[in-house]
């Protein structure tokens, strides 16, 4: 009958996923009080898909690239764990992500030994959006902390933003950061 109880619970903030088929996935934040919730009521639709290509520099297809995706409306990662780990590109560097509810999205596309490059994508429901993306060789930032005497100073912390104040995603576009990528430095200030 479509319904369903989850009891038990306690208070606190919590982030309902709902997913089903050719449906998109409905991702709702929730506060739970000690009454609970009752009453709720999610509409599915015919979500919408995202199709494209990921290519390197000279316009070579990247296999193997995978993809976080953000709700810009609410910030949360949209993670269906089965469609996740259908979510990378093939040989010819061709990827389809279906099942998306109608909204704003922020794509990531990342692959080992490229930078990730991110799109903001309308998607809407019973539609195909086409997104391309272009990846280039990503670089590395070594860092070693000392003090005024050389010595290495352990247990720094490092926030590393571009230069106009955005935040750096992961590097394997499982997730994507909420706040600035903090580094710790081992015990030798690296």
């Amino acid at each position: 009958n479509g319904e369903f109880n989850i009891e038990n619970l306690s208070n606190g903030t919590f982030v309902l996923q709902v997913f089903k088929g050719n449906y998109g996935t409905f991702i709702q934040e929730i506060n739970l009080l000690e009454k609970g919730v009752d009453g709720l009521v999610l509409h599915l639709a015919t979500g919408g898909s995202i199709n494209g290509k990921v290519t390197d520099g000279l316009g070579n297809p990247i296999a193997g690239a995978i993809f976080g995706i953000e709700d810009i409306n609410t910030g949360m990662p949209v993670i269906d764990f089965k469609s996740f780990m259908n979510m990378s590109t093939k040989k010819d560097g061709s990827f389809k992500i279906l099942n998306l509810m109608e909204g704003r999205y922020k794509i990531i596309a990342s692959a080992n030994n490229f930078a990730p490059v991110s799109k903001e994508v309308l998607i809407s429901n019973g539609l195909e959006t086409t997104v391309d993306f272009v990846l280039t060789k990503g670089g590395n930032l070594q860092i070693k902390v000392l003090d005024k005497l050389n010595k290495p100073v352990a247990k720094v912390e490092v926030i590393l933003k571009t230069k106009n104040g955005d935040n750096i995603d992961n590097d394997k576009g499982y997730t994507l950061m909420t706040e600035a990528m903090i580094i710790s430095t081992n015990n030798e200030g690296a």
